[in-house]
């Protein structure tokens, strides 16, 4: 992928950020701007390049980059979860914090020694 001024991350997707929303380019398209294929799609969806294009564009909000390669744009939140989540989360791990391990379980090396003899 092309670097256009905006930091890096992952594969190569391009981010742009602001104090709310981070959005990561996720590329529709291979080294040769081919479009990627689509999984699960109609017989009738299946069509031409074009037609598949136009089905990304209807489904995902896509721009095409200063380089000519066609992306997805991913939108996400820098907010913190809720706080109700934050408790409900802890909450749980709490439960698997407290299980204490099982000592009558083993890997099965005691077994075979005993075979053995």
């Amino acid at each position: 992928m092309e670097n256009d001024g905006y930091g890096n991350r992952g594969a190569g997707a391009h981010l742009h950020t602001d104090d709310d929303v981070t959005i990561t380019f996720l590329p529709l398209v291979d080294s040769e701007r081919k479009l990627l294929h689509v999984h699960f799609l109609s017989a009738q969806e299946l069509g031409n390049e074009e037609q598949q294009e136009k089905l990304l564009r209807e489904w995902l909000d896509c721009c095409v980059t200063e380089g000519g390669v066609l992306v997805a744009m991913q939108k996400s939140s820098r907010r913190r979860n809720h706080p109700l989540v934050t408790q409900m989360v802890e909450k749980w791990l709490d439960r698997y914090r407290q299980i204490r391990p099982c000592t009558s379980l083993s890997d099965g090396e005691e077994d075979e020694d005993d075979e053995d003899e």
